[in-house]
């Protein structure tokens, strides 16, 4: 597609993702998959995948590479019908994304009560310690020091069995604290996390975005091809920088943070947008049954409290 048919709302997002080379398709595959195939049955015909990403710039051949390289990763299915190729996400790969979905699709920060939980590795083996170092950052914990990770124990974390402040738990030793100075406990997440380089992720993202989610009324005016376009550069953007956010109350974030700016404006251009990328889907997308089926109603909850 050239540039002069592009929409100049549209053309910011585009050009954030062509300029990376190489272009990677099986990226952009999975961030459709994820967020627009997934709630609708699971299954993609070929031909209508190619159709979908075809505006950005992905040829035919490109798509077929990517899809080839998901499948034996294990991150995709195919299921041949006939002449034609129907792809789904593997079990393991819809279960990591439904994970990283409550990430990407998530609400107003989670309430914290002040509290902190810190893990610290005891295992004498240090590939041990470095495979728990990995997945407790996972799990949303910083490190503090090389053997101790923290995080805040926010209400979702709470977890009711514990009865005392100090356990045993696998080959750590965890603790809670009350951190009863804001500042301070400001200064720790600012030595646990690296806020520099994802606070600038989050500025230029808002830069790309500012005129779309600025122009509720020409977003409306988008037709339904263009709609899909949108949603799916802006969660893909969206999804390279929000899942390298711990997503921590906002109580110890910097103060000029632009992280809620960033997610507030995604909810408001995805949710514009959205009508009529659900009506796209419905003409050009078929599955092996044909039309693909509505979205589930966990799709409806996102970027609300209740995801």
């Amino acid at each position: 597609m050239s540039s002069t048919s592009v929409p100049l709302l549209i053309r910011p997002l585009l050009a954030r993702f062509q300029r990376r080379r190489p272009i990677r398709a099986g990226s952009l595959v999975v961030t459709l998959y994820g967020d627009a195939i997934a709630p609708r049955g699971g299954s993609l015909w070929l031909g209508s995948l190619n159709r979908l990403v075809e505006p950005m710039g992905l040829e035919p051949g490109l798509v077929r590479t990517a899809l080839s390289r998901l499948v034996s990763d294990g991150w995709f299915e195919r299921n041949r019908v006939g002449q034609n190729s129907y792809y789904r996400l593997s079990s393991h790969s819809a279960a990591e994304f439904i994970e990283a979905g409550r990430h990407i699709y998530a609400g107003k920060d989670a309430q914290w009560n002040g509290r902190l939980e810190l893990e610290i590795l005891t295992d004498p083996d240090p590939r041990t310690r470095q495979s728990l170092r990995d997945n407790l950052a996972r799990q949303g914990y910083g490190q503090l020091a090389p053997n101790v990770m923290v995080r805040p124990a926010t209400q979702q974390r709470r977890r009711p069995r514990e009865a005392s402040n100090l356990q045993m738990v696998r080959e750590t030793l965890r603790i809670t604290a009350t951190a009863d100075d804001p500042a301070e406990a400001r200064r720790l997440a600012e030595a646990c996390w690296r806020f520099d380089q994802l606070g600038l992720a989050y500025r230029s993202l808002l830069d790309d975005l500012g005129g779309l989610a600025s122009a509720p009324q020409s977003l409306a005016r988008l037709d339904d091809a263009q709609a899909f376009q949108v949603r799916l550069l802006l969660i893909h953007e969206w999804r390279r920088v929000v899942l390298h956010d711990p997503r921590l109350p906002r109580a110890l974030m910097p103060v000029d943070w632009p992280g809620a700016e960033a997610r507030d404006a995604v909810r408001k251009i995805y949710w514009a947008v959205s009508p009529g990328c659900e009506r796209w889907l419905d003409a050009c997308a078929v599955n092996e049954r044909g039309g693909l089926p509505p979205a589930s109603k966990a799709a409806a909850r996102r970027f609300s409290a209740r995801h």
